[in-house]
């Protein structure tokens, strides 16, 4: 396995498969700064360092994590199914649907497999929900509150410029977290209504090499939405990197019996 991306969440992601995947084999790590792929590579005792054409050129590397910036992913996926490995893809998969499908009839093409963050809705916390919901233990379900509220990730992420560039934004950044727990518990959406907001068009960075500067948003940085499930369950939805501090609850189902309530899917 290699890993394509040296950022923050990289060690994240090779700290989890170390501890708990062991029979997965880290052979490479690679970067556009190959700088950072050392650093990395020598921090988790990764045989190599590479650049990018070398990580997708080497036979060894079955199958490659992509976490570069959400920008990428569309083009990186495309090349590493090119490649002929399988990918497993942070998230956003891609920014549209079209592009999407494209990606997907590319690795049926080639023959191999595709998987994408966020596998969250597998975890231990949210396959009790769905036990629970399967055995109406609050009745029929019929209303969701889900609210992601926060000030944005240049509080404390070293290097946020990605997060305020096309195709990211809280929408793309933490939406999948919420909509693949929908999905997984009350099944596919069918409507979606829903609104965009801009609290400040820059956001001031607080910590790493940068911190003191100001960035641009070019993406809205707050959602509100309604949304209804195909099973007729209503879905009332925000996202922002706008709110300092709230009270709203992060995941609640309300059914015709009772409550579930959940921390941060």
């Amino acid at each position: 396995m290699g890993i394509l991306g040296a950022g923050v969440i990289s060690r994240t992601y090779l700290a989890d498969i170390k501890a708990f995947y062991q029979r997965l084999e880290i052979v490479a790590c690679a970067d556009i700064d190959v700088a950072l792929a050392q650093a990395l590579a020598q921090e988790f005792d990764i045989p190599k360092a590479y650049t990018v054409k070398e990580l997708l050129n080497d036979a060894e590397v079955e199958i490659v994590i992509n976490l570069t910036p959400p920008q990428f992913h569309v083009e990186t996926n495309r090349a590493i199914i090119a490649a002929g490995k399988h990918l497993f893809s942070e998230k956003p998969f891609a920014p549209s649907l079209k592009e999407t499908k494209e990606v997907l009839a590319l690795a049926a093409e080639k023959g191999v497999k595709i998987g994408c963050a966020p596998d969250t809705f597998l975890a231990s916390g949210l396959q009790s929900m769905r036990y629970y919901l399967d055995n109406q233990i609050i009745g029929k379900p019929f209303f969701v509150t889900a609210n992601m509220t926060t000030f944005g990730v240049e509080t404390w992420h070293p290097n946020p410029v990605a997060f305020y560039k096309k195709g990211s934004g809280p929408l793309f950044d933490m939406g999948p977290y919420y909509l693949s727990a929908l999905v997984a518990l009350l099944g596919p959406i069918e409507t979606v209504m829903a609104f965009d907001a801009t609290g400040k068009s820059t956001r001031h960075i607080y910590v790493g090499a940068n911190a003191g500067t100001e960035i641009e948003t070019e993406v809205p940085t707050h959602y509100s939405g309604i949304l209804k499930l195909k099973t007729g369950v209503v879905v009332s939805f925000n996202l922002s990197f706008d709110i300092y501090k709230s009270n709203l609850p992060m995941f609640e189902i309300y059914g015709d019996g009772g409550t579930l309530a959940y921390p941060d899917p």
